[in-house]
Parts: C-alpha cells; sequence; structure tokens
C-alpha cells in the first residue's frame, strides 16, 4: 500500500498544478481505489467523466466501485454508459457489463 499511497500523494501534487488534466484525475483515481478509498476514488472519476465524457474506462470503473459500495442502482447506470460510450475493442469489458446489468 506504501506504493499506492505515495502515487496518490504524487497524483495530488500534480492535479493541483494541472486541475484540468482527465489523466491526473483517472491516475489519481485507480491510487485511492488501490488505498479502498472508494469515496475519494469516486469524486475522481466524476472529474474524470466532466473534463472527458469519452472517457469510457472511468465510467466502467465507477460502475465497479458503485457494486463495491453495494449501490448496484447506480452502478447499473454507469455499466448502461459504459456500453453506449464503448468502442467494440472493449469486448470483455462490455461482456462484463452486460452480465452485472442483468442483476
Amino acid at each position: 500500500l506504501g506504493r499506492y499511497n505515495e502515487a496518490s500523494l504524487e497524483a495530488e501534487a500534480a492535479v493541483m498544478v494541472q486541475p484540468e488534466d482527465p489523466l491526473l484525475h483517472y491516475e489519481k483515481a485507480i491510487a485511492l481505489t488501490a488505498l479502498k478509498d472508494h469515496e475519494g476514488a469516486l469524486r475522481e472519476y466524476n472529474r474524470v467523466i466532466e473534463l472527458n465524457p469519452r472517457n469510457c474506462r472511468a465510467y466502467y470503473n465507477m460502475a465497479i466501485l458503485l457494486d463495491k459500495t453495494e449501490r448496484h442502482e447506480e452502478a447499473k447506470v454507469y455499466y448502461e454508459k459504459f456500453i453506449t460510450k464503448s468502442s467494440s475493442r472493449n469486448v470483455e469489458y462490455i461482456a462484463h457489463a452486460r452480465a452485472q446489468l442483468r442483476y
């Protein structure tokens, strides 16, 4: 966890310098997820989506986190958005998202 904590701190510093960079918010969200700061990660994924609504991986990761935090109905919304915005290259992820929508 030490490396993720360091990554989170580095991402936070980078976001302070470039707050409009969606990639930095994405990297911070990944680090926060690894640290089990789910609410912090959800905030960062929301920011990624605000800055770059075409980032389909942010929708997918958001859905997974919402499922982990027992917010299944919200998760379904993000799985649907992921499927809509995703390219055909993401076949496995799309299949997983569709399977989650059946529950």
